[in-house]
């Protein structure tokens, strides 16, 4: 545990990771989530008013996805699949979870990019429903 710890007092400095991670930039990463999709449990989240990876886009994602027809479920994801309320244990409502098949969608209500720190309770909560198997 000590190790692992540890970890978090090196000093990666901002340039070297921005450094590592610039050929991924503006990447699709629509392969490995087909990918994943047919094979285990997959939460996707983003905050409603997100504008890095907003829902409209990731929505855009799963018609293309409906195009190539790998993820075996994408047209129960259009078909038949309602949009449930999440309503936060009893606050107010969370946001909205569509579920088909492995995929969790999840649209966080009031939260932007970093949906844990715009709402961390309710992220909290759809983390542990999620890993849990109550999601």
């Amino acid at each position: 545990m000590e190790s692992f710890l540890n970890c978090f007092l090196q000093d990666f400095g901002r340039q070297d990771v921005f450094g590592v991670m610039e050929p991924d930039f503006m990447k699709t990463a629509q392969p490995a989530i087909e990918f994943v999709l047919n094979r285990i449990p997959f939460l996707m989240y983003n905050g409603n008013w997100d504008i890095i990876c907003n829902h409209p886009g990731i929505l855009r994602m799963f018609e293309n996805m409906r195009e190539t027809g790998v993820w075996e479920d994408i047209e129960d994801y259009y078909e038949t699949a309602d949009r449930e309320v999440m309503d936060g244990e009893g606050r107010d409502v969370a946001g909205y979870l569509k579920s088909v098949g492995n995929l969790r969608m999840y649209v966080m209500r009031n939260a932007g990019h970093m949906v844990p720190r715009s709402q961390p309770e309710y992220a909290f909560d759809m983390f542990s429903d999620f890993l849990d198997g109550r999601l």
